[in-house]
């Protein structure tokens, strides 16, 4: 638990190896331990995109699609959810608050990303005037999990069901 001895450490490390991916992971951990989240951040972002597999996408592909972005083609909407992500999570780190695991939201983050997708296709005109929009309404999604029975029961089942998925094909 001595972050900063430890990050020290770790960056002696990567002057020995420069491309492994857990030391820039461990880095971001011992960053987030000292409430340096910035810096952490930037580790963990390291961390993914020196991974062989990386668990999102790594920056190379997020550039290509804000590249998109910037070409403002016609019909096409990008919706930077790291970006988003970063915004509305705890310090800046994307974590448990909006991802369930490294890939699938939770439902804030599904809420963050449906009405980031909403606004865009409101700005682009193809739906309702704005006065018929109410986006002071929006509750906290906590309502709405109440609402549609979304409990920790319910994850956990979720969880249930995709190990035994996971778990027919573990002799393969």
């Amino acid at each position: 638990k001595n972050y900063a001895e430890a990050a020290e450490l770790y960056q002696k490390s990567l002057e020995l190896d420069p491309e492994y991916a857990m030391t820039y992971y461990r880095l971001g951990q011992c960053y987030e331990n000292l409430s340096e989240f910035r810096k952490a951040n930037e580790y963990y972002l390291m961390a993914n995109d020196k991974d062989r597999v990386p668990l999102r996408a790594p920056s190379e592909v997020n550039r290509f699609y804000y590249n998109l972005e910037e070409a403002e083609l016609k019909g096409i909407a990008v919706i930077k959810t790291q970006d988003l992500f970063e915004k509305y999570s705890p310090n800046g780190i994307i974590d448990s608050h909006l991802l369930l695991d490294s890939v699938h939201p939770t439902v804030a983050g599904q809420a963050l990303m449906s009405l980031e997708i909403v606004k865009s296709i409101y700005s682009q005109g193809l739906i309702a005037p704005k006065a018929s929009w109410h986006w002071d309404r929006l509750g906290p999604t906590d309502d709405y999990e109440k609402e549609l029975g979304l409990d920790k029961d319910f994850e956990f089942e979720v969880y249930l069901k995709k190990a035994i998925f996971v778990g027919r094909f573990y002799d393969k």
